[in-house]
């Protein structure tokens, strides 16, 4: 049960991560 908790919120850190890097690649 926590398991599955654990795996969506790494998603979600992934997800911010790839928007963030996507952001900084648009600003340079």
């Amino acid at each position: 049960m926590k398991l599955k908790h654990v795996v969506s919120l790494i998603g979600i850190i992934i997800a911010g991560l790839a928007l963030t890097f996507s952001f900084f690649q648009k600003l340079y």
